[in-house]
């Protein structure tokens, strides 16, 4: 539950979908609730229905949605606003501020269906709906589907993926601007911006190259999907813990992963723009390179676009408790492509810098390489900056 004198020190961001949550919560509208009985349940998100069967014997089920897009969803009230520094005025930002309801539990008849149906863990809020499409899952991670189309086939339309299991982490705090600052060599990112950004170990090498975005004066998300995110996420307990004689560098700063927060669903390709236009038609998109907060059918979420990518790239951050109706929801459109990390891979391998993200061993990259691709920002004030100048 959300009380008032919470929501009233929370960022604009935070504001917003928090009192979305308490509307929800005082009038409990039926159409943000996710109860479907079972044999043959049944959800409306708003103007799509789909409906799950089950696959013989029952040890999979099946999603069959419809394609065709229902006119009235472009009066469904969905907002889209940028946010910018003027609107985070205090210390707990946007994300820290959502409200989380407890999602519905797994009927235990599809929990079932799911141990029958082979080895798959129960990977973030959207488990049962992988369950449902037969995904193969390792590590907490979507894998692949049984009847993925090829990708370039797929960017054709839009590719869905959940990046549940990717590195995903919240970095908040009084220092969280130093931190991130130091820790990352691209641009200064402004509230409601968002950029890819090397980061550099001490002596200039490359620890990976992950997604950060600010969605307040004092927090931050940094998200990595690709192979060297493990590597990452050491290097950031490590600059997280540095002490100068005895004091902690970044006091004040906390460092936790992000997955109980938001989830992260990925919308790429030729015609994702349009799939999310269709949600917010009053309000233009963001713009490469910036944030929003959009309502998607009257489900808060904040919406990253992606900059320095080959094509329309969305990230959508979704409360849990509406993760399953969202995904669905996407899903409805008939030329989007539910997709795994295994696609994911090999649509990073097209980035340019994609070749430094798969080694294990130490990477050198010099500083005119990583400006050319936007990951380089001209001051010498983060971490491996002077290291990097003896890179050739």
């Amino acid at each position: 539950m959300v009380r008032h004198d919470r929501v009233a020190r929370l960022g604009l961001l935070g504001k917003e979908l928090a009192a979305h949550r308490l509307l929800i919560l005082a009038h409990r509208r039926p159409h943000l609730r996710l109860r479907f009985p079972l044999p043959v349940p049944c959800l409306s998100a708003r103007h799509h229905r789909h409906r799950l069967l089950p696959d013989g014997g029952g040890a999979r089920v099946r999603v069959h949605h419809a394609a065709r897009r229902d006119p009235r969803r472009a009066e469904s009230g969905s907002r889209c606003r940028e946010l910018d520094a003027g609107d985070a005025r205090d210390r707990h930002g946007a994300y820290r501020g959502i409200a989380r309801a407890r999602p519905d539990p797994c009927d235990e008849h599809l929990r079932a269906a799911f141990v029958r149906g082979g080895d798959l863990t129960m990977a973030g809020p959207l488990a049962q709906e992988h369950g449902y499409l037969g995904a193969s899952i390792e590590d907490g991670r979507v894998i692949s589907y049984p009847d993925e189309i090829p990708l370039e086939e797929a960017l054709r339309g839009a590719v869905l993926y959940d990046l549940t299991g990717a590195l995903y982490r919240f970095v908040s705090g009084d220092r969280s601007g130093s931190f991130v600052e130091a820790l990352s060599a691209s641009k200064r990112l402004a509230v409601g911006s968002c950029t890819f950004s090397a980061v550099l170990a001490g002596d200039g090498t490359l620890v990976s190259i992950p997604l950060i975005i600010r969605g307040g004066e004092q927090e931050y998300v940094l998200v990595d999907a690709a192979g060297r995110r493990e590597v990452l996420r050491s290097w950031m307990d490590v600059i997280a813990g540095m002490e100068a004689g005895g004091i902690p560098v970044f006091s004040g700063v906390t460092v936790e992963e992000a997955d109980p927060l938001l989830v992260p669903l990925l919308l790429c390709g030729a015609r994702a723009r349009e799939l999310i236009s269709d949600y917010s038609a009053d309000q233009p998109l963001p713009s490469p390179g910036s944030v929003a907060a959009i309502a998607f059918d009257g489900v808060p979420c904040v919406l990253a676009h992606l900059d320095l990518l080959p094509c329309d790239s969305f990230l959508v951050f979704v409360p849990p408790t509406f993760s399953a109706r969202l995904f669905r929801s996407f899903l409805s459109f008939g030329y989007t492509s539910p997709q795994g990390h295994a696609s994911l891979s090999q649509a990073i391998s097209k980035l340019p810098w994609a070749d430094l993200l798969v080694r294990e061993d130490r990477v050198r990259v010099d500083a005119r390489t990583l400006a050319s691709w936007g990951l380089l920002r001209p001051e010498a004030d983060f971490i491996g900056a002077r290291g990097l100048k003896d890179i050739r």
